[in-house]
């Protein structure tokens, strides 16, 4: 066990520090412009996996990225510094928040509006791009964006119960 701090390290690596100040492990690529700052976490004994990579995507505008192998490819989670936005499944957030596989399936945006199957929601919710959507005023539309009652439907309304309605609209 190695101890930096302490002369009886409780694992591995142990950074200890007994300041009064906040201790901090830095990992730094000199060429900044080239080489990811990243830890990788293996398993495996006689030829360790990578399992996990985390760290700074310099060639993706910095963002800190958690991925399954190389930063910048399959990549589960990243972080933009400049704006914040959080994506996961994916490398690059349409919102404030994201979760993508290979389109865009949830998003909040900063205006605290949330899109299922659309990355720029047109109410509080929006579910596939119109479909149904909740306003700021809390009116709802189905098959429609831009409901102008408490529920507008456009298209038909069936009402019962089975495969045969007893009621039409």
């Amino acid at each position: 066990n190695i101890g930096i701090g302490t002369t009886s390290p409780a694992s591995l690596l142990e950074v200890y520090s007994s300041a009064e100040a906040n201790t901090q492990l830095t990992i730094t690529a000199a060429t900044s412009s080239t080489y990811d700052s990243q830890i990788a976490f293996r398993t495996g004994a006689s030829a360790p996996t990578t399992r996990f990579v985390m760290g700074v995507d310099q060639s993706d505008s910095n963002k800190f990225k958690i991925a399954t192998s190389t930063l910048g490819t399959n990549d589960i989670l990243s972080i933009n510094p400049t704006t914040g936005f959080l994506a996961v499944g994916t490398d690059t957030a349409a919102t404030l928040f994201s979760i993508a596989t290979s389109t865009n399936i949830f998003n909040v945006t900063s205006l605290g509006r949330v899109g299922i199957g659309t990355a720029d929601p047109s109410g509080k919710l929006d579910v596939g791009s119109g479909q149904l959507v909740v306003t700021t005023a809390g009116l709802v539309g189905i098959a429609t964006s831009t409901p102008r009652d408490t529920l507008e439907i456009w298209g038909g309304l069936y009402v019962g119960t089975s495969t045969t309605p007893t009621f039409y609209i």
